[in-house]
């Protein structure tokens, strides 16, 4: 599944999930070396203190993973000019 999430800084960072579960998430970064794992605590993903929200999530079509995408809310952002 390919993910577009943005950190606390307002920063996006683009991703594609190699593993998932309903309170963790393994993701591959745009850019970056190394994984990273997200998990969810309280309806907040976050990383070592790190909170993330999710602008998009772009399924695949595996099955069993729709009840997960169920419990995951991207965030909208709009510009009111």
């Amino acid at each position: 599944m390919y993910l577009v999430i943005r950190d606390a800084n307002g920063r996006t960072l683009e991703g594609v999930v190699l593993s998932v579960a309903k309170d963790r998430m393994r993701v591959a970064l745009r850019g970056h070396s190394d994984t990273i794992e997200l998990q969810c605590s309280c309806g907040q993903w976050a990383m070592q203190g790190e909170t993330f929200e999710f602008e998009a999530l772009v399924p695949d079509q595996h099955p069993g993973t729709g009840a997960l995408y169920n419990d995951m809310f991207p965030i909208v952002l709009a510009d009111h000019a």
